[in-house]
C-alpha cells in the first residue's frame, strides 16, 4: 500500500478549473457553442457566465406559474434551492431509490411539474423522464464525449453542466444543454432573455470544451477500472453504473448494515486510500423535514452510509490499484468483504481457518453466510 507521504496525483474536481495559461484558440460565441454541442452528442446549448445565472434563465425561459411544484433532491445544494425559490416555484425535496438515483415514484407521487435532479458521485439523476420538465444538474461534473443524445431513450428536456472557468463562481461559465426534441425552441428562448453581461468568454469556453472532454474520457476509463476492481476484489455494495454522459468525481460504495460507516472510512483512510464521506460533501437539506415528500430520515441514513473513493484522470495503474486494495483490506480487517456474495465469502473464510486453524485473525464474516449463522460479534464490525 501506499506510505503516507505518496506522491499522489490530483483528483477530478482538483483539475477541472482551466489552468492560468492554458493555450487559447481562436474563435467566437458561435464557434465555442458548436464545439460544446459537439462534445454533448450535437444538442442545442447555450452558454451562460455562471452555473447561478444559467439555472435562472432556464428557469425563466421555461415561463413556470408562480407556485409550480419542482421536485429537487434531499441533498440538494442551496444555491440550486435558492434559485428555484426565488422564482417563485415551490421546491419539492425528494428521496432516493435503493440505487441512490431520483425517486421517480415519489416524484410522482408528489405530483410535480418540473423534476430537477442533481446527481453526486455519479449517482442521483434521473432513471428517465418523469415530469413534464426533467432537468439535470451536472455542475460538478464534467461530459463525456458523446453520441448522437437524441436517440438515447426519454433524454432530459435541460441539462446544466459548469465549465469551471474561473474560481469566481459569478464568472465560471456554465452550459444550458436541450437533448429532447424541441430543443432548438428552449434555447432560443433562453437567448432572448440573455443581456450581454450573461454572456461568458467565448474564447476560454473553447479551450475549456476540448480540455474537458480530454479530461472527462480519461475519468471515466479510470473510474470504470475502479468499480471492476472493487466489484471482483472487495464485494461491497455499489450504487448502479454511472450516467454514462458524465464523469463523476469518484466511485461510490455504500456501507454494508453490519459496519458503521465511520469505522470502515477510517480503516480506509487508514491504507492511506483517499476516501471522503458524501453527506460532507451532498448531506440531506435543513429544509428536507419541512418540504420533503417522504422520508427524510431514510434519506439522511442512506447518505450516511456512502462513502466516496474519490480518483483522478492521470492516476497510474498503481494508484487505481491503491484505490481498490485500501477498500479490499478494509473490507476485510472489518468482516464485510464479499458482502454482496455470501457463497464467496463462507467459502474464503472456510479456506482461511483450514490454512491458519479455527483461531486465525484473518477475515471471518460479520453477516450471515450459506450454512452459517451471523458471526457473534458486537453490533458494528469486527477487526483483527
Amino acid at each position: 500500500m501506499r506510505a503516507s507521504a505518496y506522491p499522489a496525483s490530483p483528483t477530478f474536481d482538483q483539475m477541472l478549473l482551466l489552468p492560468a495559461g492554458e493555450p487559447q484558440p481562436g474563435g467566437d460565441a458561435a464557434t465555442a457553442e458548436r464545439a460544446w454541442s459537439n462534445l454533448l452528442g450535437g444538442v442545442p446549448v447555450v452558454l451562460v457566465r455562471s452555473v447561478d445565472q444559467a439555472r435562472r434563465l432556464l428557469l425563466r425561459a421555461a415561463a413556470l406559474p408562480p407556485g409550480t411544484r419542482v421536485a429537487l433532491p434531499m441533498n440538494v445544494e442551496d444555491s440550486l434551492l435558492a434559485a428555484v425559490k426565488d422564482h417563485g416555484s415551490r421546491p419539492v425535496l425528494i428521496g432516493f431509490d435503493d440505487a441512490l438515483w431520483f425517486d421517480r415514484r415519489a416524484a410522482t407521487d408528489a405530483r410535480t411539474d418540473i423534476v430537477w435532479a442533481q446527481p453526486a458521485g455519479g449517482t442521483g439523476g434521473l432513471p428517465g423522464a418523469i415530469a413534464r420538465g426533467t432537468w439535470v444538474d451536472h455542475a460538478a461534473e464534467a461530459p463525456v464525449l458523446a453520441e448522437p443524445r437524441r436517440r438515447t431513450p426519454a433524454p432530459a428536456d435541460a441539462e446544466v453542466w459548469g465549465l469551471h472557468l474561473s474560481s469566481d463562481p459569478v464568472w465560471s461559465g456554465a452550459v444550458l444543454a436541450f437533448p429532447a426534441d424541441g430543443g432548438e425552441e428552449r434555447a432560443a428562448a433562453v437567448r432572448r432573455l440573455m443581456i450581454g453581461e450573461d454572456r461568458c468568454d467565448a474564447t476560454i469556453a473553447l479551450a475549456q470544451a476540448g480540455r474537458l472532454s480530454r479530461l472527462a474520457g480519461q475519468q471515466r476509463a479510470v473510474l470504470l477500472a475502479i468499480a471492476r476492481g472493487l466489484a471482483e476484489a472487495a464485494g461491497l455494495p455499489m450504487p448502479s453504473a454511472m450516467d454514462r454522459a458524465a464523469a463523476p468525481a469518484g466511485i461510490l460504495i455504500v456501507t454494508p448494515t453490519e459496519c458503521d460507516p465511520a469505522t470502515l472510512y477510517a480503516y480506509i483512510a487508514r491504507e492511506h486510500t483517499p476516501v471522503r464521506w458524501l453527506p460532507l460533501l451532498r448531506p440531506l437539506h435543513h429544509a428536507a423535514p419541512r418540504i420533503g415528500h417522504g422520508d427524510h430520515s431514510a434519506a439522511a441514513a442512506l447518505l450516511s452510509r456512502c462513502l466516496l473513493i474519490p480518483a483522478g484522470p492521470t492516476y497510474s495503474t498503481e494508484e487505481i490499484t491503491h484505490a481498490v486494495l485500501g477498500v479490499v483490506k478494509a473490507a476485510e480487517y472489518l468482516g464485510i468483504r464479499w458482502r454482496t456474495d455470501p457463497g464467496r465469502a463462507a467459502s474464503y473464510a472456510t479456506f482461511l481457518e483450514e490454512l491458519y486453524g479455527p483461531d486465525h485473525d484473518a477475515f471471518r464474516p460479520v453477516f450471515a453466510t450459506p450454512n452459517q449463522s451471523r458471526a457473534t460479534a458486537p453490533p458494528g464490525c469486527r477487526t483483527r
